[in-house]
């Protein structure tokens, strides 16, 4: 992540975790009006936490490990026995709470799983035409590539906050208008790198197909300090039509527990059942993309 100008922190006394990952604990906390400054030493870019990066000085170190506060998650520094949540209250809306919390099991190892979604405003097909994925909801109908309407069981919601964010992993990936041949997209459409959209047969994760021109990442510097990934689940794994493009909904290779509204799914009587992928090949790195699809990418070593 690039330097972080923060305001104040939350210290934990008595802090102690280890770094094998395997939870964190502290006695108590306080908030304190403090400023500081978190250092990118790696040089890694906005939006990620390193073991490298530090607070004020090389001697207050990050120590992988991360508090949920407000659905969000913030890192955790360390000097001695105290931890330190450095934050900028302007940035946040005001002073964070831990709500009396002694502990945390979010490591930077464990918090690698990223949703693989739709960004804010991607058009979905549906028999009434084409709608944002933010407003659908349960018992809505979407139309698949094959064109059948198919019931919409659950819309999934997560909140990316590039301040303290889980590095470029959670970077968007922009496919141009037409970028994938006549009218597909439609327009620019904008997914999570792992999402998959459906090409010759195959299910090809959206990072597989980055050109750097009219596929590329959108680095977290560019993107808001906070935008929202969203997801649509139906009864099976199909392909849906986003901006005029057949893209995948959602698999549960990505864990449920990880969206924000998960805990809603759940009162509503949701569980974790499994979905069977589509019996489609998966193309997950370029190395794996055909020949004709490499040449017209433009693609290094296209044949």
């Amino acid at each position: 992540m690039a330097d972080y100008i923060a305001d104040r922190a939350i210290y934990l006394s008595g802090f102690s975790g280890p770094t094998n990952g395997s939870g964190a604990t502290w006695d108590s906390a306080f908030d304190q009006q403090q400023a500081s400054t978190v250092r990118d030493v790696s040089g890694d870019g906005f939006g990620a936490l390193t073991l490298d990066d530090w607070m004020n000085n090389s001697s207050i170190k990050f120590t992988g490990y991360y508090v949920e506060i407000g659905g969000q998650h913030y890192g955790i520094f360390q000097f001695g026995s105290f931890g330190f949540i450095p934050y900028n209250s302007a940035l946040t809306g005001g002073l964070l709470d831990l709500g009396g919390q002694r502990g945390t099991t979010l490591h930077t190892d464990a918090l690698e799983t990223a949703a693989n979604c739709f960004l804010t405003g991607t058009r979905i097909a549906t028999p009434a035409g084409q709608r944002p994925i933010e407003v659908l909801g349960p018992g809505d109908r979407v139309l698949t590539a094959d064109g059948e309407a198919v019931a919409v069981l659950w819309v999934w919601r997560q909140e990316i906050v590039t301040l303290f964010g889980l590095g470029e992993r959670r970077a968007p990936i922009r496919i141009a208008a037409g970028a994938l041949g006549p009218g597909c997209p439609a327009r620019d459409l904008v997914l999570s790198a792992d999402h998959a959209v459906v090409l010759g047969g195959h299910l090809v994760n959206a990072g597989a197909l980055v050109n750097g021109g009219t596929i590329a990442v959108l680095p977290l510097s560019r993107m808001p300090a906070r935008f929202t990934y969203w997801h649509v689940e139906t009864e099976a794994h199909v392909a849906l039509m986003a901006e005029n493009c057949p893209a995948e909904s959602f698999i549960d290779y990505t864990p449920r527990a990880v969206f924000d509204n998960v805990e809603a799914y759940r009162a509503q009587g949701g569980t974790d059942r499994p979905i069977a992928e589509m019996p489609l090949p998966r193309i997950i790195a370029q190395r794996q993309l055909l020949p004709g699809l490499r040449q017209r990418l433009g693609l290094i070593g296209a044949a």
